[in-house]
């Protein structure tokens, strides 16, 4: 299972999710597995030269990990080259159609292999052309009342300025009471406690082994979803003293960015990947940390 989280803030929408994929009893595959996605979207006119439309929607999903990535790339691919026959208005009613007929399509497979086991719920994030507006989708489904089929469910979330969730019912409990901790006034967060800061709460608790690794995240920005790395802080030892200071370490998926890079030594390299960086007060907890090792030497 996993946590997602989307939220609204002045028309725009965000995305976060963790990282960890566990199997059916539990046990834990990997804390670095993806659970957002970019799907690039591009419709041509009829002619197929002129280009009606040509953004990032952003996806995210709770469930099986097998049928949101399946899902994901099959929309990463078909929605990259779609053609509009009557040269239409492009809404994100019709991307969205489009995308949720996919989903039902991979759920039906993997449900004759996998049972229940094999799907998921998805959220799809992105700007509609036609109402100007960036909109949330989310895909589900549920077991009919014989338990051996399965209903799909297709709604536009009205996240306006709130916070939603998706995934583990236990998470989800956890969440909503730590998100009354949010307090966002006049464009600044008073409580110093954002939404990342309620995703890493449900990461480091033990008593939700369903949730875990690293946060990942992606905002709709300029009409496209992009994703974007965390900051997350080290203490390391400064070459040739004795000293200890605090270093930022950038990471993307709990993969950290400059890890492949550093040892290419021959040539300058380096990632344009923009990051976020909300837990700064960590940062001065290691500051006075080293602070204090520092004067112990």
């Amino acid at each position: 299972m996993t946590l997602c989280l989307a939220w609204g803030r002045n028309g725009e929408i965000s995305l976060a999710s963790d990282s960890r994929l566990t199997d059916p009893q539990g046990n834990v595959s990997t804390d670095i597995a993806t659970k957002i996605f970019t799907i690039g979207v591009k419709i041509f006119a009829s002619n197929r030269r002129q280009v009606l439309f040509n953004h990032s929607y952003g996806m995210c999903f709770a469930g099986s990990y097998v049928n949101g990535s399946i899902v994901a790339d099959t929309m990463s691919e078909l929605l990259s080259s779609l053609v509009f026959t009557d040269n239409g208005p492009v809404d994100a009613d019709t991307i969205a159609q489009i995308a949720y007929g996919i989903y039902q399509d991979v759920c039906k497979h993997l449900m004759e292999i996998n049972r229940h086991r094999g799907l998921s719920d998805i959220w799809l994030a992105g700007h509609c052309p036609q109402t100007g507006r960036n909109r949330l989708f989310k895909f589900s489904w549920e077991l009919n009342e014989q338990k051996d089929g399965i209903h799909f469910h297709y709604v536009e979330e009205d996240i306006g300025n709130q916070l939603l969730f998706l995934g583990d019912q236990v998470a989800i409990a956890r969440a909503m009471e730590l998100s009354q901790q949010i307090k966002f006034e006049r464009g600044i967060f008073t409580s110093g406690y954002t939404e990342y800061h309620l995703l890493q709460n449900i990461i480091e608790d033990n008593k939700i082994p369903t949730v875990g690794g690293s946060m990942q995240t992606g905002h709709i920005l300029g009409n496209s979803f992009k994703q974007f790395g965390m900051v997350d802080y080290e203490l390391w030892d400064i070459p040739n003293t004795n000293a200890k200071w605090v270093r930022d370490v950038a990471t993307f998926r709990g993969i950290p960015l400059a890890r492949g890079i550093e040892s290419v030594n021959a040539i300058r390299v380096d990632t344009s990947m923009i990051c976020m960086a909300p837990f700064t007060e960590k940062k001065a907890a290691l500051e006075q940390k080293a602070l204090a090792l520092n004067q112990q030497k």
